[in-house]
């Protein structure tokens, strides 16, 4: 079994305690660390069918927790993962409805870090004011005012997801944004 956060855990629970966590998310208003807890739960089970396909570890991070290295790994590729609900304490981690966030590891990988603190750099970032402007653009798009289609170039299943993937970290076909759907 490769190492993550809730192996042990998960590993000791019997399989009848295993229920479908989106529902129990979508259901019940968790606290933060139940959250955490079911999310890594999610996680193991993933990585679980991810093996069971017969897809290995990204080679170029680590499954060990406690190594510097360590990311996740689905179909072969690292992944950052971000829980978004509405217990966050963070506000950047707060959304209506509990959420994870696939981040792949590459886009983190070719930012220069390195270079910003060697060189004394401040770097200053900031996030959209998502809850704000939502509403507003989601009754834009309802009003036909804003065609959002444009930015979805590639759609496919969830078992094209691999696929799709690497045409979208790899900019083929003109990919932007890809649309999967079960």
């Amino acid at each position: 079994m490769r190492a993550t956060p809730m192996a042990a855990a998960t590993a000791a629970q019997s399989s009848t305690d295993t229920i479908d966590i989106c529902r129990v998310l979508a259901i019940e208003r968790l606290t933060e660390d139940q959250f955490e807890a079911a999310m890594w739960r999610r996680i193991q089970a993933l990585e679980t069918l991810d093996a069971k396909a017969g897809h290995s570890y990204d080679p170029r991070v680590s499954p060990d927790v406690a190594d510097k290295n360590f990311s996740l790994s689905f179909a072969g590729e690292a992944f950052f993962v971000v829980g978004l609900h509405p217990s966050a304490s963070r506000p950047a981690r707060q959304f209506d409805v509990p959420v994870m966030v696939f981040n792949a590891h590459d886009q983190f990988e070719a930012l220069p870090f390195g270079a910003f603190v060697n060189k004394g750099l401040t770097l200053k970032s900031g996030q959209t004011h998502v809850h704000r402007y939502l509403p507003i653009l989601l009754e834009k798009i309802e009003k036909g005012e804003i065609d959002p289609s444009f930015v979805i170039t590639h759609r496919g299943s969830l078992d094209d997801a691999p696929d799709l993937y690497k045409t979208f970290r790899d900019k083929k076909d003109g990919c932007i944004k890809c649309v999967m759907t079960p």
